[in-house]
């Protein structure tokens, strides 16, 4: 596959931050504060900042190899056995996370909105627009994920008014409720809202100044961490441990709560405008697929394979899954 350098810095760090918010958004002050308790924000900040440090040696791996991503490299690093098998888990992980991904975000749809539509339907709408938005290629995809950032964000606005209307004794004591293996139970659970931050290793060889990757990675891991850290904060400081452990999808109850004069269910205006923040995180994750796939079998068309991989995870997820199964151990609560 041909690398056209299209990518600019900006739109390579708004693909990082795109691929790396999605449904985490959603439960993570909940997942993590099962785990570290009042210390939650601190294990997702920690996490942030061990994902950062993984990003910025991901980032130097890719300079090794200008002009090529890993469906390239792969097999040149560790050979044509080990490197096909090294390509096959990584296809795994992301055909893995485009199905979580589109599941959980049409099971949040069918629960607080359209409760009459299966999820299944919603998740085939959602896997749909990634295969569109996949076949953009890695240049169409930083557009889209530059367009979507920037509407979604200022919503997170509301999280510093939430926060206001919180109590910050809930945020006491920030150590001492949960042992150090919780701290870190929790800190590992919190980096798995971070998988995505690979996509820098496909997008690499597309930046029209690579040297402006490297900024691009430190902004975009750090705006992510601070939006997660402060998601957890505000929820903490709001609801409070015991009541924040069962809810289900904490940030969205939040929305729901922060309603105007002029503007109410905050958190149906926040599902409708995430739309585009989950295509952009099932769409990298297709894309790499697709790239990893090719690599896998040289020659292949883009598109024809693009399509393909769709169909089968269509296929292969198919069915219903409710919201309490792909998020278990809580009851869900509506305000």
């Amino acid at each position: 596959m041909h690398m056209n350098p299209r990518v600019t810095g900006f739109q390579h760090g708004m693909l990082i931050v795109g691929a790396l918010i999605a449904n985490g958004i959603f439960s993570l002050p909940r997942v993590t504060a099962e785990e570290a308790g009042r210390s939650a924000w601190v294990a997702v900040a920690g996490a942030g900042l061990a994902v950062l440090l993984v990003a910025l040696l991901s980032n130097r791996l890719a300079s090794l190899f200008p002009g090529e991503d890993p469906a390239q490299w792969g097999l040149k690093l560790m050979g044509p056995l080990f490197g096909r098998v090294w390509l096959l888990l990584y296809l795994t992980k992301s055909c893995f996370f485009v199905i979580l991904t589109m599941r959980i975000f049409a099971a949040i749809i069918t629960n607080r909105m359209l409760t009459h539509t299966p999820s299944s339907v919603l998740a085939a709408v959602i896997l749909l627009l990634s295969v569109f938005a996949a076949l953009a290629g890695i240049g169409g995809l930083a557009r889209f994920a530059e367009i979507s950032v920037m509407l979604w964000f200022p919503l997170m606005t509301l999280l510093a008014v939430i926060f206001l209307g919180g109590h910050l004794h809930h945020l006491q004591p920030v150590f001492g409720d949960a042992d150090p293996s919780g701290f870190l139970a929790g800190a590992k659970t919190a980096a798995y809202s971070y998988a995505g931050f690979d996509i820098l290793l496909f997008s690499y060889p597309h930046l029209q100044k690579p040297k402006e990757s490297i900024g691009a990675v430190l902004w975009s891991v750090i705006v992510v961490t601070a939006v997660y850290t402060l998601t957890t904060v505000a929820a903490l400081a709001f609801f409070g441990l015991e009541h924040l452990t069962r809810l289900l999808v904490p940030t969205l109850v939040m929305l729901g709560i922060a309603e105007t004069s002029v503007i109410e269910r905050f958190d149906s205006l926040a599902i409708f405008m995430w739309i585009g923040m989950v295509v952009v995180t099932s769409g990298t994750q297709l894309y790499m697929g697709t790239r990893l796939l090719q690599g896998l079998i040289p020659n292949v068309s883009f598109a024809k394979t693009v399509i393909f991989l769709g169909t089968f995870l269509l296929v292969a997820s198919w069915g219903e899954t409710s919201l309490r199964q792909l998020c278990p151990r809580q009851p869900l609560w509506r305000p």
